[in-house]
């Protein structure tokens, strides 16, 4: 998935792709949100599915219930999105709070960005996408992450045009 040049969909079992209705979207605090939103109303569009939106509390990483709800309420408003959930959920670690949360509402999917990682920097900072492939018993959808000033056939109105 960190290779991949467009959105994966990993699935541990057979899945009713038209049957995805429900996806967990996890946001945190300093991601690209230009592009997350595109992939995320891209992938949204194509399934015709609710956009649950969490931010995940950790020890390590906490944020405040109501500085959570904010920062998901300017993501959805800037973005305009529609069809969706705001959530704030509390875990050990984030990818234990978004298979939970994903599990308690029984999501039918989880969209992910990844960074793509290689060499040292993901020797150091890991990869949630991949831990989410591989532990999470819910369909994951992975789509790389791009940083704002790399954003290329996209607009804000619309869908992504390099997918």
């Amino acid at each position: 998935i960190r290779h991949a040049e467009c959105p994966v969909i990993t699935l541990k079992t057979a899945v009713d792709l038209e049957k995805l209705d429900n996806l967990v979207f996890a946001i945190g605090q300093y991601a690209p949100f230009d592009h997350m939103a595109l992939q995320l109303k891209t992938i949204q569009t194509w399934f015709g599915a609710k956009a649950h939106l969490v931010t995940i509390n950790t020890p390590n990483n906490f944020l405040v219930e109501r500085a959570g709800i904010k920062l998901l309420t300017e993501f959805v408003t800037e973005y305009e999105m529609e069809n969706y959930s705001i959530n704030v959920y509390s875990d050990i670690t984030e990818e234990e709070g978004i298979v939970h949360f994903a599990e308690d509402i029984e999501a039918d999917a989880i969209v992910i960005g990844t960074h793509r990682r290689t060499g040292i920097s993901r020797l150091v900072a890991g990869s949630l996408s991949e831990n989410m492939v591989n532990h999470s018993k819910t369909p994951v959808i992975t789509f790389p992450l791009v940083p704002k000033e790399k954003l290329k056939g996209t607009t804000k109105e619309g869908l992504s045009t390099s997918l």
